[in-house]
């Protein structure tokens, strides 16, 4: 199973320092949010997803990739331009995630003056993108839980399930038929060294490795990690230190 990282866009110039932490520790990939804003607090600056990601692409020996890059907030061209143009800076083909937006991410899109669409029109608006990102020729999965998302998914080239009720992950996999190459993610946040009910993997290094292994044991093919503490470098090698064991 891979380990990758998906990075705060609120760390600023840091990010690089993150971003060079996971090469040196031997994660596999770094991913970026699609926020203008952080959710967790609304009035804080974050780093524009796209323009973050072609600068980690340029920087990083590693993959880089987007979870997720919302589908309605820029056409489905543009999309694909993106993802084309960070494929070419990469030294490693990236992995463009695509999602529809969703109601925690109402409020924030309408604040900055974009549509919210209806579900129907942003089911279509996604896979309009998924089809144009793989047309350009760069891998993307489909980030999401909701049925109609899903079914997207399975013509994308994976699919990642951001913080599911781990009660539901069987249930969940056993929805799909997977195709030969598709690759199904978990996302989510870990917490070493101390619990919090809102984060699943939390707790002591032990209990954090015996979750990640019930996510190996039921299809995991990769793991997309937000360290807590987003801005502590140690978080980074403590998780490494779980990965190892």
């Amino acid at each position: 199973m891979r380990w990758s990282l998906a990075l705060s866009q609120r760390l600023g110039r840091d990010l690089f320092d993150h971003a060079a932490a996971a090469a040196d520790l031997g994660f596999d990939g770094l991913f970026v949010f699609d926020h203008l804003v952080p959710l967790a607090d609304p009035h804080a600056p974050a780093l524009e997803a796209a323009t973050a990601l072609g600068a980690l692409a340029a920087t990083s020996p590693l993959r880089v990739g987007s979870l997720v890059l919302r589908a309605t907030m820029r056409a489905p061209e543009v999309t694909a331009a993106i993802a084309k143009t960070v494929a070419e800076i990469s030294p490693v083909p990236p992995v463009i995630g695509l999602g529809a937006g969703d109601r925690l991410t109402k409020d924030e899109t309408t604040r900055f003056g974009l549509p919210f669409p209806t579900l129907d029109e942003r089911i279509e608006v996604l896979g309009a993108a998924v089809d144009a990102v793989q047309a350009a020729g760069v891998s993307c999965w489909v980030g999401g839980l909701h049925p109609r998302v899903r079914e997207v998914a399975l013509r994308a080239d994976g699919w990642n399930l951001w913080e599911p009720d781990p009660t539901r992950l069987p249930d969940l996999l056993g929805s799909v038929a997977r195709p030969g190459s598709w690759t199904v993610s978990w996302g989510g946040r870990a917490l070493v060294g101390a619990e919090r009910d809102d984060v699943w993997l939390s707790g002591d290094p032990g209990r954090i490795a015996e979750r990640i292994d019930s996510l190996a044991s039921a299809g995991i093919d990769e793991l997309v990690i937000a360290p807590l503490p987003p801005t502590d470098l140690a978080a980074i090698e403590l998780l490494a230190s779980v990965r190892d064991r």
